[in-house]
């Protein structure tokens, strides 16, 4: 059994945000640290995967953890949330009762997965078809709200000009 559901059976139904942005999308180090900051404003427990950054395998943890505001860690990790580096099993997690929320890049799989279980989601579209699937979540369907990006980004790696703020976070999640 994953790490994760042993951490999700110990929280409440509907409690817990699911933070996944697929495994194409890597933010900026600058995006990363306004995620945490809104994610912690929101008190919510979360679940937030975070993929290795290709070529960026051999770094250190401390230089890893960079993008981390200071005693995030300390004040998060295994009470009120947990950071998954690599894979995690996604349909799993999203069928888990504690689950009541999920901050998702719109892919279509993700999308599927999310309405198949009957979890609302807080839209992040990166690239791609992601900015319609957007639309149909928010829009047409009404099964979710948007954190406010609106830069497309080709291939979803580096850094883009528009930061989505902690504030944006923070409001979408709550």
């Amino acid at each position: 059994m994953h790490e994760c559901l042993n951490w999700l059976n110990s929280k409440r139904d509907n409690s817990v945000l699911y933070i996944c942005f697929g495994s194409m999308c890597f933010f900026s180090d600058k995006q990363l640290y306004e995620i945490a900051c809104g994610i912690e404003a929101s008190s919510h427990e979360f679940v937030w995967i975070v993929p290795e950054k290709k070529g960026k395998e051999d770094e250190s943890d401390e230089e890893k953890e960079k993008w981390l505001p200071k005693g995030f860690e300390e004040r998060n990790i295994g009470k009120k949330g947990l950071i998954i580096r690599g894979w995690a099993p996604q349909v799993m997690i999203l069928s888990h009762t504690a689950v009541g929320a999920f901050m998702t890049h719109c892919g279509w799989n993700s999308t599927v997965e999310a309405v198949s279980v009957g979890v609302p989601m807080i839209t992040w579209p990166v690239h791609f078809d992601q900015f319609y699937n957007e639309k149909l979540i928010t829009d047409v369907r009404g099964i979710g709200v948007e954190v406010g990006a609106t830069e497309w980004c080709l291939d979803g790696i580096g850094e883009k000009e528009k930061v989505v703020s902690r504030d944006s976070i923070e409001k979408a999640v709550t």
